[in-house]
């Protein structure tokens, strides 16, 4: 398919290097801006909360639309559940 409507990757980033996960990364910021909607998961926190527009939580069978990187680092369960260390206070 030459134009795709969307792009899913599915943990893309796990066991690579971080150069590797660095050019992905611009790969799929490539691929957004032609206008393709890409859906990435993962458990990279820094890497896929610099390169997101939108956050999407699924966790014990409920999804959660948190919207922004910055908006979901204040939803109190995503932070505590979900980020843990990786941010100890919420990002204005």
């Amino acid at each position: 398919m030459r134009r795709p409507l969307c792009l899913l990757a599915d943990e893309p980033f796990r066991g690579i290097a971080p150069r590797d996960a660095e050019e992905l990364t611009s790969v799929f910021v490539e691929i957004a801006k032609s206008g393709v909607a890409v859906v990435v998961t993962g458990h990279e926190v820094p890497t896929l909360h610099a390169m997101a527009d939108h956050v999407s939580w699924c966790t014990s069978g409920t999804t959660y639309e948190l919207g922004p990187p910055a908006l979901a680092t204040v939803h109190e369960a995503f932070r505590d559940e979900y980020l843990g260390t990786w941010i100890s206070s919420p990002v204005s």
